[in-house]
């Protein structure tokens, strides 16, 4: 009736709600205003390898919650929507985009949940019209000034004497690039909302669904 990862779903809820494991799968934060930390995802270093799924561990640091991925990416977890199955994350460095290199969503167990997503390049440009396209504050320095164009973006119109390119980034949400340090990932598995139900004795939601 299940498949593998609801019934793992299904056995890690029963294991938490009955007080199994000397409770140390129990909910937890961060700090007093972060988010509440439960499975799927688990504390490293706290708490065993049974109280998460497999990708989904974060660790504290001076009462942040932290997800960290080998790839580099290091993201501030300020909330998570259990029954979205959604993460509300941001850049500790106020500099989102500085990690857009290290982001392989193959090797992630998160997807971008903005739906629009384009393909830059980026360019370290002088003497420009800075209302041509998104200025990079964060990635600027004195005496240089790194802009995002789309890639259909006909750069020709800016002289080669006034533009060297950096990179291209690809199929990224356009609010990473635009809208500050605030990024949405969401996960597709584990979905544990209807054996959450089953876990609880509710079967008419559960049938229901």
């Amino acid at each position: 009736m299940f498949g593998n990862v609801s019934f793992f779903c299904l056995f890690m809820l029963v294991l938490v709600n009955r007080g199994g494991g000397l409770n140390e799968c129990k909910e937890s934060r961060c700090g007093i205003h972060g988010p509440v930390i439960r499975f799927p995802f688990r504390l490293k270093d706290k708490q065993p390898d049974y109280c998460g799924y497999p990708g989904f561990d974060l660790s504290c640091k001076k009462h942040h919650t932290l997800l960290e991925r080998p790839t580099s990416v290091k993201l501030y977890v300020d909330g998570i929507d259990y029954a979205s199955q959604l993460i509300f994350t941001s850049d500790p460095d106020n500099c989102l985009p500085r990690q857009l290199l290290n982001f392989n969503l193959s090797a992630f167990p998160f997807q971008f949940r903005d739906e629009s997503r384009y393909d830059y390049v980026l360019f370290n440009c002088s003497s420009i019209d800075r209302n041509l396209q998104l200025q990079m504050p964060c990635l600027s320095g004195p005496g240089y000034d790194i802009f995002a164009f789309t890639s259909g973006y006909p750069i020709s119109l800016v002289s080669p004497a006034y533009r060297t390119k950096m990179f291209n980034i690809s199929s990224v949400p356009g609010k990473m690039i635009s809208a500050g340090n605030f990024l949405h990932l969401n996960w597709s598995q584990p979905t544990c909302i209807k054996t959450k139900l089953l876990a609880t004795g509710d079967l008419s939601l559960q049938l229901a669904l």
